[in-house]
């Protein structure tokens, strides 16, 4: 399975998604550390995220790998997915697109959550960060919010393939 739909999902920076390693997927959140702000960003696993990191897993332990988006090839330096050339390259072709960036995948996800969710969930799951935000200073989003907004960000992306939201929630 590609990594596609976890980054369209989760509005991952392909700098994040390319050094992650497994941790405690039944905890249901995943977090990236030395993140482009600096700091470590904690996200919520919707039901489908979590089940396309689920079938990641079982591939992985089959393979061995204890990444969750292992190189192609088993001489690659590195041992793990560090560009996203190739996944952008599929999307392109799978939807007849012909420019394509990662960015555009992280403005989609920002846009569509901006339609279900408050600006403070908005911000907190694109780990932004603005000091002269005074307002964001005083609204604090709890973990159970967070999952409950990320759920709804998730049902509205997948709305349009009904196939695809049966297979992953």
């Amino acid at each position: 399975m590609s990594t596609e739909p976890w980054a369209i999902h989760h509005r991952i920076d392909k700098r994040d998604l390319s050094i992650s390693s497994w941790v405690d997927l039944e905890a249901g959140w995943v977090s990236f550390a030395n993140t482009k702000n600096g700091s470590t960003h904690t996200l919520p696993l919707a039901p489908g995220a979590k089940r396309i990191l689920t079938l990641r897993e079982e591939a992985s332990r089959k393979s061995q790998s204890p990444w969750v988006f292992p190189a192609r090839s088993s001489r690659a330096v590195q041992g793990h997915y560090l560009d996203s050339k190739a996944i952008l390259q599929g999307l392109k072709k799978a939807g007849e697109i012909e420019a394509l960036r990662t960015h555009d995948l992280r403005r989609t996800f920002a846009t569509v959550a901006e339609e279900v969710a408050s600006y403070a969930v908005v911000k907190r799951l694109l780990n932004h960060r603005n000091s002269r935000d005074v307002t964001g200073r005083y609204t604090k989003v709890d973990d159970a919010r967070l999952l409950e907004e990320m759920t709804r960000i998730e049902r509205v992306m997948l709305a349009s393939d009904p196939l695809l939201l049966t297979v992953l929630t």
